[in-house]
């Protein structure tokens, strides 16, 4: 049974009333508005303190403010489309826009064009995405500290795992739903990862570097979170053709080559790695219907991993 939102008294309006003024300040900036706190609480004939304490929702949710005159922004732009939303949440915000019914008839207005900005069923769009399960991003602390420091170039102190370290960031990416921080250590010019979820402290230190080129450019080539500097191997590998589409169609790895395809549809496809985790993932995930030709290592490696897996599984 889906859950109602009860309606007692002047608390229930009162909350009606709030939940009104939120969605018409959102509805501003969507429409690049950048208010003041001052400014709200002037419109809305409210205190000041009371706007602060409405802003201060806001900016748990997609809610910034920026520049001297502390003016309220997204911070993610909204597209301006339909988003498709799971039955739950259609029907948490069905229930929280009806609360907007019994006010007036611009709340009225205001709850149905919300509606039709996000109420949307699966059926009534054309498309079905389904998206990678990332980490969910709730330091925002840290976020905000490593993008700063990565944006102005700035070195940064951080314990990881215990130890303190000091590095030179320049990404934040994340390798199969997984956020890593991608920086340069101070006492050797090389991409290394470290996983923001065991970033214990961290302090921006003030002092700024120069971003090295090349580091970039091997940014660019990972693969994934064991990708490393040395010396790239390749792997080549056979495709079987009842899955050769799902290749033919998608790069699954950026350095992604078909050389050739036989007769029968099958595929002959090679990899430039730098570590063997950067295509291992990818090999047994479709098996068996893919085969290791070259190099005879790497194809020792996997048959060992999967003969000591059937091993522990009887």
């Amino acid at each position: 049974m889906s859950k109602t939102f009860k309606r007692t008294g002047h608390r229930a309006h009162q909350r009606q009333n709030v939940l009104r003024i939120c969605l018409d300040i959102l509805d501003s900036l969507h429409h690049d508005e950048h208010p003041t706190t001052r400014e709200l609480a002037e419109k809305y004939d409210v205190s000041l303190r009371t706007m602060q304490n409405y802003v201060k929702e806001l900016e748990s949710l997609n809610v910034e403010r920026r520049g001297e005159e502390k003016r309220l922004y997204l911070k993610f732009a909204i597209p301006r489309k339909q988003v498709v939303l799971s039955e739950d949440e259609r029907e948490f915000m069905r229930n929280a826009l009806d609360q907007l019914d019994e006010i007036d008839d611009k709340a009225r207005h205001l709850a149905e064009n919300v509606a039709k900005k996000v109420l949307v069923t699966d059926i009534e769009t054309p498309y079905y995405i389904q998206p990678e399960r990332f980490e969910p991003r709730t330091r925002h602390d840290l976020i905000n500290a490593l993008e700063s420091a990565i944006e102005n170039h700035i070195k940064i102190d951080i314990e990881y795992e215990g130890k303190g370290i000091t590095l030179f960031p320049y990404k934040i990416t994340a390798f199969e739903g997984i956020w890593y921080l991608l920086a340069d250590g101070i006492k050797d010019d090389s991409i290394q990862n470290y996983m923001l979820s065991r970033i214990d402290k961290w302090e921006l230190t003030g002092e700024q570097f120069e971003p090295i080129d090349n580091l970039m450019e091997i940014i660019d080539d990972m693969e994934s979170a064991h990708s490393n500097e040395g010396r790239e191997q390749e792997v080549v590998v056979k495709v079987n053709a009842n899955i050769a589409d799902y290749f033919k169609y998608k790069k699954h790895l950026k350095s992604q080559d078909i050389l050739e395809q036989d007769a029968e549809g099958n595929l002959i496809i090679s990899y430039d790695i730098t570590h063997h985790e950067d295509v291992d993932n990818l090999i047994k995930s479709w098996l068996p219907d893919i085969e290791v030709l070259s190099p005879a290592s790497f194809k020792e490696r996997i048959k060992r991993e999967l003969t000591t897996y059937l091993k522990a599984m009887e």
